[in-house]
């Protein structure tokens, strides 16, 4: 390969994470798949106690910024700075909660979805913000046109 791509992996953890599990496990896989093939491979995600801001594991940088509800705008706010060199590639990996890289980028996004987290939203964030939750999860009008990939069948999002 002459000249490899800059691309970025947006998920909300490592595996490394207390938290982290399958999802994570899949977005290093990838990544490192990627990286091994030549390209500049970014992973950005959540910080937590005891991780390196910013580290390299099998030629995959990752940069860890924000927490469990941060890690959202702050990749935002990185993709906005970054437009300029920008990212060849993003892959939006949806674990409950898009990163709306659509709006924040220029470059390709994939849409990763690995599930949908419905029953949840109200759980975490009580019955109103949880509606609300589910509807911004569900805005696929952002999506449209955009690359997909998931593994399972979604339950239907709800109309507008």
């Amino acid at each position: 390969m002459q000249d490899g791509l800059r691309i970025l992996l947006l998920n909300w953890r490592d595996s490394g994470h207390p938290e982290g599990g399958g999802a994570e496990s899949f977005c290093e896989r990838v990544a490192s798949g990627l990286a091994a093939l030549g390209h500049e491979v970014t992973v950005r995600c959540a910080r937590y106690p005891g991780a390196a801001p910013d580290e390299t594991v099998d030629g995959v940088a990752y940069v860890r910024r924000g927490g469990r509800f941060t890690v959202y705008p702050r990749a935002a706010l990185a993709l906005v700075r970054q437009r300029r060199r920008g990212y060849d590639v993003v892959l939006d990996v949806q674990n409950g909660m898009p990163f709306w890289a659509p709006l924040f980028t220029r470059a390709l996004v994939v849409n990763v979805t690995h599930h949908l987290h419905r029953e949840q939203w109200t759980a975490v964030f009580g019955p109103t913000l949880g509606r609300v939750g589910w509807w911004l999860k569900c805005a696929e009008a952002l999506y449209s046109g955009i690359l997909a990939f998931t593994r399972y069948n979604s339950p239907p999002c709800p109309s507008a």
